[in-house]
């Protein structure tokens, strides 16, 4: 017995294959291409907030150079204010030389000294000793606060040692920055 197919049934068998086998390879395509566009599309969007980042990155560094002038003038004033440590030589005579120009008398001591870093100012730690007329030494106190260069005073101490003399102490640090 010999089964022949018929040629209507070989033909639609042939062509069904055929078709089965394009579907096949345009879903794997379809797939495969699916999948390409993905990474592409997660690849465009990092590299969108990357140029978002720098742009915004440009955009402060123009502000920056921008506003440049306002930071050289605040730097002048800052300089004046806070001395190279070398400018500190002078130091107790200056603190005497004010004292004296109110009519008092001073010593000065050196405590200690913290270094300057490229970010962070140095301090000289001092202690001061003003004696002389009471009323004058409290005048005194605001002559200190007003000291040229930026300083603190940690604390004052006055004391009253007869009739109307009396002794100011005061622990304080002047602050100095690199060259």
């Amino acid at each position: 017995m010999n089964v022949s197919m018929d040629p209507f049934k070989k033909k639609l068998l042939i062509q069904s294959g055929i078709t089965i086998g394009i579907i096949a390879v345009l879903l794997l395509g379809i797939t495969f291409f699916s999948r390409t566009i993905t990474d592409y599309a997660g690849q465009i969007t990092s590299l969108r907030n990357q140029i978002a980042a720098r742009s915004g990155s440009l955009n402060a560094l123009a502000i920056l150079r921008s506003q440049s002038s306002l930071v050289d003038g605040d730097t002048r004033i800052m300089n004046n204010a806070v001395p190279v440590k070398d400018q500190l030589i002078n130091l107790t005579k200056e603190f005497q030389l004010l004292a004296s120009q109110s009519g008092l008398s001073s010593s000065f001591s050196f405590l200690g000294e913290s270094p300057s870093t490229a970010t962070t100012f140095g301090t000289i730690r001092f202690k001061l000793n003003i004696s002389g007329n009471f009323e004058k030494l409290l005048n005194f106190i605001p002559q200190l606060q007003n000291f040229k260069y930026i300083s603190s005073f940690d604390n004052y101490s006055i004391t009253r040692t007869s009739g109307d003399n009396g002794t100011l102490i005061t622990n304080g640090q002047i602050y100095y920055r690199q060259q």
